[in-house]
C-alpha cells in the first residue's frame, strides 16, 4: 500500500484522476484490512485501514470516507477499544449526515450499535440500530446498494441479536438468531458472516442456559469451519469451545469438543475428559 500511495502522491494529474486515484486506493486498502484481519494480524489491519482513511480523506468521497472509518472503526472494536471505535465514528458523522449511500451508512450504525453495546449504553445501541434499519427500508431516491455490502435486515436482525449478546441479555437476543434456522439467511453467500452469526447464536443460547441448542449451533458452526480458513471465526470458535468444556461432561458436549480437537488434530484427552 505505501507503494501505491507513493506513486499517487508523486504523479501529476488533474484533479478528476486523482479523486478516482484515491478513492480506488482507498477500496483496495480497506480490502488489505479486511484480510489481514481475517488472518489474525491485526497491526497490519490497523495499518490498512488507516491508510484508506487517509486516502478516503484526501479523496473528498464521502461514501467511501465513510466505508474507510466503519471499517477502521471495526478493527479497534476487534482489539478491544470501544471507545476508540466511538471516537472515529465521530469523525464522519457529518459525511453520514449527508450520505445517499444506504448500506454504507447502515454499516456505519450498525458498527456504532455494537460500540455502544461493548460499553454497555443501551439507549444508544437501540437508536443506532434503529438508524441503521431506516436507512436500508427508507432510501433516497437517488440511492444505490452496494453490492459488496453485508447491510440488510437480515444482518441488522442479528446485529441485534449480537449487541444483546455484549449487553449481558443472552434470552432477550435468542429471537433474533431465529432467522438463522428458518431457512431465510443466505449462508452459502457469505459463510464467513454466517458461521461467526451461528457461533454467537450458539454464545447466547449458552448463556441463556440452554445448552442443547447452544451445542446445535456449535456444530453448525464447525460445519463452516471445515470448509473455510478464517482466523476470526476460529477465533470465535475456540472461546465458544472453552465456555462449553464447563459442560464436558454431558455426552452432546464430550461429541462436540471430541469432533473440534479432531478437526485441529488434537484427541479428546486434551479436554480431561475419561
Amino acid at each position: 500500500m505505501s507503494l501505491i500511495t507513493s506513486l499517487i502522491d508523486d504523479a501529476s494529474y488533474d484533479e478528476g484522476t486523482g479523486t478516482g486515484l484515491r478513492t480506488l486506493a482507498a477500496r483496495a486498502a480497506l480490502i488489505v484490512g479486511k484480510m489481514a484481519l481475517d488472518t489474525s494480524d491485526p497491526p497490519a489491519a490497523e495499518i490498512a485501514f488507516r491508510t484508506a482513511v487517509e486516502l478516503a480523506e484526501s479523496s473528498g468521497t464521502p461514501g467511501i470516507r465513510i466505508s474507510s472509518v466503519t471499517a477502521s472503526a471495526a478493527q479497534q472494536l476487534y482489539t478491544g477499544r470501544p471507545a476508540t471505535a466511538l471516537d472515529l465514528l465521530g469523525t464522519a458523522e457529518a459525511d453520514v449526515r449527508c450520505a445517499r449511500a444506504t448500506q454504507t451508512t447502515a454499516e456505519f450504525h450498525t458498527v456504532s450499535a455494537f460500540a455502544h453495546a461493548r460499553l454497555g449504553h443501551d439507549a444508544d445501541r437501540a437508536r443506532a440500530l434503529d438508524s441503521a434499519r431506516t436507512a436500508i427500508e427508507h432510501p433516497g431516491d437517488s440511492q444505490e446498494l452496494a453490492s459488496d455490502s453485508w447491510a440488510t435486515l437480515l444482518a441488522l436482525e442479528l446485529a441485534a441479536g449480537l449487541s444483546l449478546l455484549w449487553l449481558g441479555r443472552p434470552r432477550q437476543a435468542l429471537p433474533h438468531y431465529d432467522v438463522l434456522s428458518n431457512g431465510v439467511y443466505p449462508a452459502t453467500q457469505r459463510p464467513r458472516d454466517a458461521a461467526m452469526s451461528v457461533l454467537y447464536a450458539a454464545q447466547a443460547h449458552l448463556g441463556a442456559g440452554e445448552v442443547e441448542a447452544a451445542v446445535f449451533y456449535a456444530h453448525r458452526a464447525q460445519d463452516f469451519l471445515d470448509t473455510i480458513p478464517s482466523a476470526l471465526v476460529s477465533r470465535e470458535a475456540t472461546r465458544l469451545r472453552e465456555d462449553l468444556s464447563a459442560y464436558r461432561r454431558a455426552p452432546m458436549v464430550r461429541d462436540y469438543l471430541d469432533r473440534t480437537m479432531r478437526s485441529v488434530g488434537a484427541t479428546s484427552s486434551s479436554w480431561g475428559v475419561s
